[in-house]
């Protein structure tokens, strides 16, 4: 019986130790939230925003969601592409002092069955903005020097097998046009705060369908 007792109480310490273990501060419901922060991008064209969240004559599709920009591979070459990104904090806790805005390089081709596929050559930081104020413009550019210069080492198998350079005459890209119709420059951003948090992933919704906000922009070269 002594035996069993002790054997029940041993249970139950353990048993209270874990509870006494998961009062963890960062579960309490009452702990109060750090707060949120978004931002919202796009390009311009002719100095003229392709979206914008506050003008009223905008449709919800011009106001919220990802921006994309056609553009032919010889402008591409010696015109860089102009945009802009604002952030925001909705619920006012938070003060963006640093955007980190990368480029993520996917291009069009045919696998080694004959099937369409897609070849992601991976995401680069593309540069680092001083944050100006909420819902003030952070105007940058996507230059095809500067996605060149960190994308000019990579290859890929195309063929399943071998690795080839991505930028080649054999895959029809020269110096005068390194980017080719097709391919697919997608920038996104992290928001440092000034307490280091860093905010660079949102839910489905905040991407694509609320106003106000967006998670990238993508040149499209065509």
């Amino acid at each position: 019986m002594k035996k069993i007792f002790r054997l029940t109480s041993s249970f139950l310490a353990v048993g209270l130790a874990i509870l006494m273990s998961c009062e963890n501060p960062d579960l309490d419901p009452n702990v109060e939230f750090e707060g949120a922060a978004s931002g919202f991008g796009t390009f311009l064209v002719n100095g003229v925003a392709q979206k914008d969240p506050f003008n009223p004559d905008f449709g919800s599709t011009l106001r919220g969601g990802p921006d994309a920009l056609s553009i032919k591979p010889a402008t591409f070459a010696t015109t860089p592409a102009q945009a802009k990104l604002f952030w925001a904090s909705f619920d006012n806790k938070v003060t963006v002092n640093k955007i980190e805005l990368y480029v993520q390089f996917t291009e069009p081709y045919i696998d080694k069955d004959g099937n369409p596929a897609v070849a992601n050559h991976g995401t680069k930081l593309l540069t680092t903005l001083d944050a100006v104020a909420a819902y003030e413009d952070n105007k940058f550019t996507v230059d095809a020097s500067k996605v060149y210069d960190l994308f000019k080492s990579a290859t890929f198998k195309y063929d399943g097998t071998t690795a080839v350079p991505v930028f080649s005459e054999a895959r029809k890209r020269t110096a005068a046009a390194q980017f080719i119709a097709g391919d697919n420059l997608v920038v996104s951003w992290h928001l440092v705060a000034d307490n280091g948090l860093v905010y660079k992933s949102w839910s489905p919704s905040v991407c694509n369908e609320n106003l106000a906000t967006n998670c990238s922009i993508t040149v499209q070269v065509r």
